[in-house]
């Protein structure tokens, strides 16, 4: 199994709907944010998951070492990015 490239596209499909997330949060619309909150909670919890995955894909010697540290980092990565966006939304918004 190819998991950097599956990786990948998580990370892609991850960036892009954080985008739509962004101008859910920026339309000033209640209802909007409750959907926007719900996909960054979402992300953040897939991110963790994910982590966890690849480090159990490890330590049954599943998954090689440069293989490992990619998809770790993308995954940590993963799980940083929604906290971000809304750090970063709480500062343009407040």
């Amino acid at each position: 199994m190819n998991y950097k490239r599956i990786m990948g596209y998580y990370f892609l499909l991850e960036i892009a709907l954080l985008v739509v997330c962004y101008f859910l949060f920026i339309s000033y619309n209640q209802s909007y944010w409750g959907l926007g909150e719900t996909f960054v909670s979402v992300f953040s919890i897939l991110g963790v998951s994910l982590a966890g995955v690849f480090v159990i894909l490890r330590v049954r010697k599943m998954i090689d070492v440069p293989t490992f540290r990619t998809c770790f980092m993308l995954a940590i990565f993963c799980m940083l990015l929604p906290t971000v966006l809304m750090l970063f939304l709480l500062r343009i918004l407040s």
